[in-house]
């Protein structure tokens, strides 16, 4: 089954690779870039249900509760195996927290969304067939008398049949809502919608895969430390504060305003105070 997930995994990398969806950090991986993406990952959307994860890999968290302090102290060596990995060199042998760690940093949840996928379908199919009655006839089909098989034994055999069609069918409800083609701003990042659906006055504009996986507004400026001057930027919304974003480009609300790299001044400014 990890083997299974392991694949799934890599697949996803790549897939987002060739669209051009992936972090630069990831899209030409290093150590030391991997270990900026872990931070701007885990500022960006860390919640507790990556607790196992982070704890495999950066070991456990502060008194605090906090693992910023664990990836900013860790040595960038761990990530050479990753990267070994990421670039298909034949002598990559990651363990299993390198996919785990991959999977977190570009928002990977197939293992649990396929399991998902899988059982309600099953569950689907097979109650289906059994109100239905056609549990009678497959009986026939595989030429055993009626009263050696019982409905749960058939049960098991029918969702045997319908395993592969379940997958496939859960790959499918995915790809359906690859059709919103459009996109709009919630205040803290882009979520995708239909084109032709309103949310209130606010603005919905053309999908950008690449701004719609890397631009969102950090929300936390107090877990900034200088480690973000010049990785992560800003826009300047009133004499006394700053919006902070995750990537280049334009300020998502206040139209043609450039974000720009955050400096050392406008970081002791703005966020430190000293």
């Amino acid at each position: 089954m990890f083997d299974d997930y392991k694949k799934e995994v890599i697949l996803a990398y790549q897939k987002k690779k060739n669209e051009r969806t992936l972090s630069p950090n990831l899209d030409n991986p290093t150590p030391r870039k991997l270990k900026d993406e872990c931070l701007l990952v885990y500022r960006e959307r860390y919640s507790h249900k990556d607790d196992n994860t982070l704890r495999l890999f950066f070991g456990v968290k502060d008194k605090d509760g906090d693992y910023r302090q664990n990836i900013e102290k860790i040595d960038i060596d761990r990530f050479r195996s990753l990267v070994k990995l990421l670039k298909g060199e034949k002598d990559a042998v990651p363990h299993e927290k390198n996919y785990k760690l991959l999977a977190w940093l570009i928002n990977f949840e197939g293992e649990d969304s396929m399991k998902s996928d899988v059982t309600i379908n099953k569950g689907l199919v097979v109650n289906s067939l059994i109100h239905n009655n056609t549990l009678q006839p497959l009986q026939n089909r595989i030429g055993v008398k009626k009263e050696w098989i019982s409905k749960p034994r058939i049960k098991n055999i029918v969702i045997s049949f319908v395993g592969i069609a379940a997958v496939s069918t859960g790959v499918y409800w995915r790809s359906v809502s690859s059709d919103q083609k459009c996109m709009y701003w919630t205040g803290n990042a882009y979520q995708t919608i239909s084109c032709n659906e309103k949310v209130g006055d606010t603005a919905i504009i053309a999908l950008d895969t690449f701004k719609l996986a890397h631009l969102k507004r950090i929300t936390r400026q107090d877990t900034l430390t200088k480690w973000s001057v010049g990785r992560i930027f800003y826009s300047k919304v009133n004499s006394d504060s700053i919006d902070v974003f995750t990537s280049a480009g334009f300020h998502p609300v206040r139209n043609g305003r450039k974000l720009m790299p955050l400096t050392n001044y406008m970081y002791v400014k703005y966020i430190s105070g000293k």
